[in-house]
């Protein structure tokens, strides 16, 4: 066994500070010379069958002992002792301080760890609890010391020496789980058909085969996440400690919660989990919505959704939607059906009733030809007519342009977070202009981004896939309204900008950066209209 190099997505740097009365009846002889007590414990083995991509040893996750570190011992007869850590922070064996006490000759001897301060405990009912574990801080595992419940026992020589190798009675899990978006996570909750999770148990250490019994089961086990947040791809990585599992061919459900208060759901198959070994549990979650539904004949989303028009906040739809069902969409999502701006916003004629659609899944939908206009828009006395429609006005009216395509949520006041359709290949011109999306990611197929795309709308960072070879006008931004604070390019090339400002005006009171591929930094710098942001550009990106 190794001294523990401690990596990020691995384990337990344990620390526990305990106070204790000195009341406690002693377990060794006050006078004599005091003996040395050494503690090792053991790594946490990798369950063959169920190897793990976690980067650490070949012989599973390494334990260590932490500066502070208190054990608890029992002697046949008596109450318990603490000591101390005194030397062998750092490695995972170490040696503890008993003070001024010695260890009686010829007497056997138990130790625990964590330490509970308790006087009067019971060495045949140490207690022990799962519940109440909480991860603060990406790949963080300080955590975890609470509840590596271990236990050792051990026989004293006539030198007063004795050596304690500790077993882990429960198991050690990092549970990496895909989300669908970037977010704060707030809790994960598993769940399960059975109570096979312990809430409160107990370890006997005068047993000579010591194990954790529980005394109240549950079928849910949550752990709490504070300043936990997605990483790149979306993705997360937790860790919690849970007792002996055997979950072989049975599903555990997986309940995300975020700090935005949304619900992500989502399942992992069982396994049999034994004692002392690491495991990796993997999960892809999605948005849990109030309403799912497969529009079959586009322009039918009406009817489909009946009296519910103005109940539901969060939708999936799927199948081939008409300008008639984006109209439906916005309506949903508190949008209006024309605004007329003669300089500023002044005038809006909205729809009657108005929505509460704020996160809105169009992964499995496909936007089709057809249905009637969905948004008029005037700003400065010419109209903008936006529809999926041929224009039956074919332009001869200077007063009039026709947008195919574009705007479907431009000026919607409630959707947050819309996912597209993976297929999508562009962003429509002015397609989230003006609205409150807080939350999307761009498909990884998207080429081309039109102009004013995401101009006013409520993002603060955004990432842009590797092949976007052109940026339209004020697309990420323009004037006072850019909100965007973080932008990530991962284009190798600078996209094309058909020479106009792609995140709008630039000034003093901008703040945003921008990070690029870090062999791209300069080719960006020395771009046609890029090289006017040289200033805001990082190397960030790999």
């Amino acid at each position: 066994m190794k001294i523990k190099e401690i990596y990020t997505c691995m384990v337990a740097a344990l620390s526990v500070f305990c106070a204790c009365s000195s009341e406690m009846d002693p377990l060794i002889n006050a006078g004599t010379t005091p003996g040395q007590l050494t503690f090792t414990a053991d790594d946490f083995e990798y369950d063959i069958r169920k190897k793990t991509s976690f980067n650490i040893t070949l012989q599973g996750a390494e334990f260590q002992w932490a500066e502070n570190d208190t054990v608890g011992i029992f002697p046949e007869k008596g109450s318990q002792v603490y000591f101390s850590m005194s030397a062998g922070s750092g490695t995972k064996t170490a040696t503890f301080d008993g003070g001024g006490w010695a260890l009686k000759s010829s007497s056997r001897y138990a130790a625990y760890y964590p330490f509970k301060g308790d006087m009067y405990l019971a060495h045949t009912a140490i207690p022990v609890s799962y519940v109440e574990q909480k991860q603060t801080g990406n790949n963080s595992t300080q955590h975890l010391s609470a509840y590596d419940y271990m236990a050792a026992v051990a026989s004293t020589p006539e030198n007063g020496n004795v050596n304690f190798n500790f077993k882990h009675l429960g198991c050690l899990v990092q549970f990496c789980v895909n989300l669908p978006q970037a977010t704060e996570l707030a809790s994960v909750t598993f769940t399960t058909d059975e109570k096979v999770f312990i809430e409160q148990g107990t370890m006997d250490l005068s047993s000579g085969n010591i194990e954790i019994t529980p005394t109240k089961m549950q079928n849910t086990f949550s752990i709490g996440l504070e300043n936990v947040k997605t990483e790149s791809g979306n993705k997360a990585v937790i860790y919690f400690m849970v007792n002996p599992l055997d979950l072989e061919g049975q599903k555990i459900q997986v309940t995300v919660k975020d700090v935005n208060k949304k619900i992500y759901n989502g399942e992992i198959n069982g396994m049999k989990m034994e004692k002392g070994k690491a495991y990796q549990w993997q999960a892809t979650v999605g948005f849990a919505y109030d309403m799912s539904i497969n529009v079959t004949t586009p322009g039918t989303l009406y009817s489909i959704i009946g009296d519910k028009l103005t109940q539901i906040s969060s939708l999936k739809v799927s199948g081939n939607l008409n300008g008639d069902d984006v109209r439906c969409l916005r309506q949903m999502g508190d949008g209006i059906l024309k605004i007329d701006v003669p300089t500023q916003p002044t005038t809006v004629t909205t729809f009657e009733p108005t929505g509460v659609l704020k996160t809105l899944d169009l992964t499995d939908a496909n936007f089709v030809k057809g249905g009637d206009v969905y948004f008029k828009y005037t700003p400065s006395n010419k109209e903008y007519i936006y529809s999926l429609s041929d224009p039956t006005d074919t332009g001869q009216n200077s007063k009039t342009r026709f947008v195919y395509g574009g705007g479907k949520f431009m000026f919607t006041y409630g959707i947050e977070t819309i996912l597209l359709p993976q297929q999508v290949d562009s962003i429509a011109e002015s397609e989230f202009g003006y609205s409150q999306l807080s939350s999307i990611t761009i498909p990884e197929h998207v080429t081309r981004i039109g102009s004013g795309a995401f101009c006013g709308a409520k993002l603060t960072s955004i990432t842009i896939p590797e092949k976007v070879t052109y940026i339209g006008e004020s697309a990420l931004g323009g004037g006072d309204n850019l909100s965007l604070k973080t932008i990530y390019i991962h284009a190798k090339e600078p996209p094309t900008t058909n020479n106009k400002l792609p995140i709008g005006a630039l000034g003093p009171q901008i703040t945003f950066k921008i990070y690029v591929p870090k062999k791209s930094v300069e080719t960006y710098k020395n771009a046609k209209v890029w090289k006017l942001y040289k200033d805001y550009l990082l190397a960030e990106l790999i």
